[in-house]
Parts: structure tokens; sequence; C-alpha cells
């Protein structure tokens, strides 16, 4: 599993539990920082092929 694969793996995760951004980081060990950064990877990418 790629770490793109890895970490929109627990962007899919986190927005199922319900938990904050920063909740859902510390019970799985990802800084803040990173991990917002994969969300707005995620999302935008989503956005993205969604108009196409």
């Amino acid at each position: 599993m790629s770490k793109q694969e890895m970490m929109y793996s627990h962007v899919e995760d986190y927005k199922a539990s319900g938990l904050t951004q920063s909740r859902y980081c510390e019970s799985v060990g990802i800084k803040l920082a990173t991990f917002s950064y994969w969300v707005i990877k995620y999302k935008n990418e989503n956005i993205q092929n969604s108009s196409e």
C-alpha cells in the first residue's frame, strides 16, 4: 500500500468516525499538520474527479 493509499484510507476512516481531526490524529498517532495536508489533497482530488 502506497503512502497516498494509506493516508486516503485514514481520511475515509476519519470522516466515518465523527471525531475532530485532532482527536482522530491523537487516536492513530498521526501529526495533525500532516493529516490536514492529506485531507485537503483528498478533497481536491475528489472534486477534480467528480467534475470530469
